[in-house]
């Protein structure tokens, strides 16, 4: 008894999806007729295969992406741009070392002109002849040269040349210093 109400049921709900589908339907078509055919080709596009094709001129599409050849020669560019820019890193850091070191060695050569400045003509370390202490730097702990020659030119005036090398002690020095002592002017 129930099993023929069911059947009519179910026939009733099939064919009123049928008919909400051909409504559907009838829909895009008036939506698809309204358009204008030029505009449907130009707006439609067909993924065929490997790549995006349109249908107005049947070729590939150009603005599907980057080519392997536009990537290669933006990552040279890069790559370019990037060494040139290590390499003025590293250039940068070896001035700075450069001119540490050329401060602390005109601060080692100020301290000990004040020291040789200090002492009495007759005195050892102003004797005639070449002189050399080996000096830590208090700030950095680096160990550096100090050689300083005296040239005597009679008793009245000695020529001091004070020069600083850092380690390895040999090569051109980081600094030197020529200033002269006179006995009688007291400087």
């Amino acid at each position: 008894m129930l099993a023929p109400v069911l059947n009519g049921l179910e026939h009733n709900s099939q064919s009123y999806l049928k008919q909400e589908r051909q409504i559907e339907m009838n829909r895009n078509v008036n939506l698809l007729s309204r358009l204008n055919s030029r505009r449907l080709k130009e707006t439609i596009r067909l993924f065929i295969g490997r790549g995006c094709y349109d249908i107005r001129q049947n070729q590939p599409r150009r603005d599907a992406g980057f080519s392997l050849i536009e990537t290669l020669i933006s990552m040279a560019i890069v790559f370019f741009l990037l060494i040139g820019t290590a390499q003025m890193l590293s250039y940068s850091l070896l001035l700075k070392q450069k001119a540490d070191t050329h401060r602390i060695a005109a601060d080692l050569v100020s301290r000990k002109l004040e020291i040789l400045k200090s002492l009495r003509p007759d005195d050892a370390l102003l004797a005639p002849g070449i002189h050399e202490e080996i000096v830590k730097d208090q700030n950095s702990d680096r160990h550096f040269l100090l050689n300083w020659e005296v040239d005597s030119s009679g008793e009245m005036l000695k020529k001091i040349s004070l020069s600083v090398f850092k380690r390895p002690y040999a090569g051109k020095p980081e600094l030197k210093v020529v200033f002269y002592i006179s006995n009688s002017l007291k400087f």
